[in-house]
């Protein structure tokens, strides 16, 4: 059993909605931040917006979360296999930012996906080389692996993404991600991992309600076990708003 030693107090509050108002939820607020990034922004603005993200990952608290990611690229390389990084929420690839300090990125295979052109235009600068995909989470739900190269990936990876989607895609999510990749590593919410306040309703987070984010917490370790996924490791990652409950979870096929 996996104890999370979460309170309210240390933590964030939580509510427990019915999945019907969890989808309503998620299609208000994804239609409102698809209405944001479709406005009518500044060049200066799109660009101060495009060089947080590039460095994104290279923050201090962060540090497990790189660990966990550079492990899997020289595990593979070690063992004389071709790194492969399939990544959901990609931004404009601050993955590859920090990796190429850690790698030659001629040796890795990458594919990124996320939804905004500007994230998109900024990647191909930098990374042509590489693959992005214009798509969203339900785009990659319905994807299969010729769609993305053809061959199986070394690891999957989604960073503060699957706690702004609803649970029913990111059960879709975790089993698609299964199918494509020998490894999945996430940085998400943990208050729910183990369904523990609910495995059937939705758990939300009302984080900035002003601001429109309100997030969930997703009983990650159930979709992982339905998936054949086993959590190899845990790491809690600290906050920069001091709250706890945030973490990075590696999970690896079973064997059997």
């Amino acid at each position: 059993m996996i104890e999370i030693p979460f309170t309210p107090e240390n933590s964030y509050p939580i509510h427990v909605i019915s999945n019907e108002a969890a989808e309503h939820l998620y299609q208000f607020t994804k239609l409102f931040w698809k209405n944001r990034l479709d406005q009518d922004y500044t060049e200066p603005e799109v660009e101060s917006l495009i060089k947080i993200y590039r460095q994104s990952y290279l923050q201090s608290h962060l540090g497990s979360f790189r660990d966990a990611i550079v492990h899997q690229v020289k595990a593979s390389l070690d063992a004389k296999d071709r790194p492969s990084i399939l990544e959901l929420g990609c931004a404009n690839g601050p993955m590859l930012h920090f990796l190429k300090d850690h790698v030659d990125l001629d040796l890795i295979r990458y594919v990124g996906i996320d939804m905004w052109h500007a994230y998109q235009d900024d990647f191909q600068r930098h990374f042509g080389k590489e693959s992005f995909i214009l798509g969203d989470v339900d785009d990659f739900i319905d994807m299969e692996l010729s769609d993305l190269g053809g061959e199986p990936f070394t690891v999957f990876v989604a960073s503060n993404t699957l706690y702004m989607i609803e649970p029913g895609r990111v059960r879709k999510t975790i089993h698609k991600a299964a199918e494509l990749c020998h490894n999945i590593i996430l940085h998400d919410i943990i208050l729910n991992l183990t369904g523990d306040i609910s495995s059937s309703g939705a758990v939300i987070i009302p984080y900035n309600p002003d601001g429109i984010q309100v997030y969930f917490a997703n009983p990650l370790k159930i979709f992982l076990d339905e998936a054949g996924f086993e959590i190899k490791g845990l790491w809690e990652v600290s906050h920069p708003d001091g709250k706890r409950g945030h973490a990075v979870i590696h999970g690896q096929r079973g064997e059997g």
